[in-house]
């Protein structure tokens, strides 16, 4: 089990028994990324606007996780009617009804993965994806992305395969 630490200077870093400070995926990541685009669009709403958008599509994601591990792991679903529950709960029952009806085994939910001291992360599913191992991670957005915009994610998945086979 490693101790997962958020918000530090060199972003989030998960710390494994030995005290060895490992960053995580998405903080190499980001830490490798084109921001232009997101310099320029918050320059453009302005950075209050910026802020409150992010901190509303963080909460969303959040609750979508929390509805989407309820399901998988069999618990009841939160609940709520405000517009955000009810966004959350309808990008939750997409998630299941297109892909997560096709897991046949689950041998892991927010499982831990390290890379020896390289990297580390959480990934939210592991298991039988159509009887095919699979390392799961859920996203979240309002309007459908290109295929040249995901190329993070499908970075981090990969990343997250190699710690899962490395352990």
């Amino acid at each position: 089990k490693m101790d997962r630490q958020d918000g530090g200077p060199g972003g989030r870093v998960y710390v494994d028994t030995s005290g060895n400070r490992i960053p995580s995926v998405t903080t190499i990541l980001g830490a490798t990324a084109d921001k232009s685009h997101l310099i320029e669009w918050r320059r453009r709403i302005g950075e209050d606007k910026a802020a409150q958008i992010t901190k509303e599509a963080a909460g969303l994601g959040t609750t979508m996780h929390a509805h989407l591990e309820a399901y998988v792991l069999g618990q009841p679903r939160p609940g709520g009617n405000n517009y955000g529950r009810i966004m959350a709960r309808n990008m939750a029952d997409t998630i299941i009804g297109r892909g997560l009806v096709n897991v046949n085994e689950v041998w892991g939910v927010e499982s831990h993965l390290h890379y020896d001291t390289l990297y580390a992360g959480t990934t939210d599913l592991v298991g039988l994806f159509h009887g095919v191992p699979a390392i799961m991670d859920f996203k979240n957005t309002i309007k459908p992305k290109k295929e040249a915009w995901i190329g993070d994610y499908k970075l981090q998945l990969c990343a997250y395969a190699m710690a899962h086979n490395r352990m």
